[in-house]
């Protein structure tokens, strides 16, 4: 599978040049003229297209409707880990199913600040790897008690904490305002900094009702409990 993306939210065009980088891509793979090409917008609509040499492009069939997956909506809310433990987070979350990465700002956090530009292109490398059809979004950084404002009231939490409790039974407790209903709703998990998080941090987010549960016997680095918690929700959502 050769799978490129455009951020358009119209149909791309019946002759859809490639960029240089997916140039050197194509003639890695050996492409030859009518291969498939798939082109997705990355927000779950993905199109079929054949493979042009000269100049290097895709023939796409406009008549053609577009092949539609709808993902779950994963939210990994996390502090940001140091060096290049960041861009592992980033594009092994993304082959994990991520949909929103909101980074935090802790009270214990080393580092404060990530270049978008950098995850954007990584979050697209690896989402075409991975084959996915709606890339992750990434928010600005946030202090934790920011985060109520920033998801809906159905957002079901989870705090990533050692000394939390093992996972409930079919996941985490019903979140506050959420009907019976309402079945397809989103799941955040959020992780704290190398050192963990402080008194305040916890205390705000017991107000909330939100459950603490650690994942592992012992502790887990910050990109680790990030993926691990991506896994268990996507157990989750195969599993009822």
């Amino acid at each position: 599978m050769f799978l490129i993306y455009r951020d358009s939210n119209e149909s791309p065009p019946d002759i859809l040049l490639l960029t240089a980088e997916e140039i050197r891509h194509a003639r890695a793979r050996r492409l030859s003229e009518g291969d498939e090409v798939l082109v997705g917008d990355g927000r779950e609509k993905r199109w079929s297209g054949l493979y042009t040499p000269d100049p290097p492009g895709v023939r796409i069939d406009s008549g053609v409707a577009p092949l539609v997956v709808r993902e779950p909506e994963l939210i990994l809310c996390t502090a940001l880990p140091e060096g290049k433990r960041w861009d592992w987070l980033l594009q092994k979350s993304t082959e994990l199913g991520l949909t929103c990465l909101q980074p935090l700002n802790c009270e214990r956090s080393e580092r404060r600040d990530f270049s978008r530009e950098r995850a954007e292109r990584i979050f697209r490398e690896a989402g075409a790897q991975a084959g996915r059809f709606r890339l992750p979004r990434i928010n600005d950084i946030l202090l934790p008690a920011k985060l109520p404002d920033a998801f809906p009231d159905s957002t079901r939490w989870t705090v990533l904490d050692p000394e939390g409790e093992p996972p409930a039974t079919g996941g985490e407790a019903e979140p506050r305002g959420a009907s019976e209903g309402d079945a397809k709703r989103a799941r955040a998990a959020i992780v704290g900094p190398e050192g963990g998080f402080s008194e305040n941090e916890l205390n705000f987010f017991q107000s909330r009702g939100w459950r603490a549960e650690k994942l592992a016997g012992g502790i887990l680095r910050v990109e680790t409990a990030g993926l691990a918690a991506l896994a268990y929700f996507q157990i989750l959502e195969r599993s009822g």
